[in-house]
């Protein structure tokens, strides 16, 4: 079986929503926007303001909130993966151990993950690559 791939993509919410649409999505407008002297001159991708958004305490608890909802998520899509697999062994018992990876080749899950802030530059894109660094 194949493990499902995690997909995220930031977006300013309302300006640009996600196409295709999400499985899952979060809304961090709520997280504390960090200081205007840092947002000036960084953007979601700095290595300054990933640390500025790692000691901010509800940041931390918000990004381990949604890392856990996308590991419960991803072990949801790899079960129905696995019973994929099974009907299609049920189906035609002659499966060989080549063609059952053939078939994992076939639905190759992904977990796409929308993470949305008011403009989309700072807060949603740190966010967006701390769920793989948690896991």
């Amino acid at each position: 079986m194949c493990d499902p791939s995690y997909l995220g993509a930031n977006f300013a919410w309302p300006l640009s929503p996600l196409n295709p649409q999400a499985r899952l999505s979060f809304d961090i407008r709520s997280l504390e926007n960090p200081p205007k002297h840092v947002r000036d001159s960084h953007n979601g991708t700095s290595k300054r303001l990933q640390e500025w958004m790692r000691q901010n305490s509800t940041f931390t608890v918000r990004r381990d909130a949604i890392a856990s909802e996308i590991q419960t998520a991803m072990a949801e899509l790899l079960d129905k993966q696995g019973e994929h697999l099974i009907s299609k062994s049920a189906e035609s018992r002659k499966i060989r151990a080549n063609e059952e990876d053939e078939l994992s080749v076939l639905f190759e899950p992904e977990m796409r993950v929308g993470i949305n802030c008011q403009m989309g530059r700072h807060r949603s894109v740190a966010m967006v690559e701390e769920p793989a660094k948690v896991s």
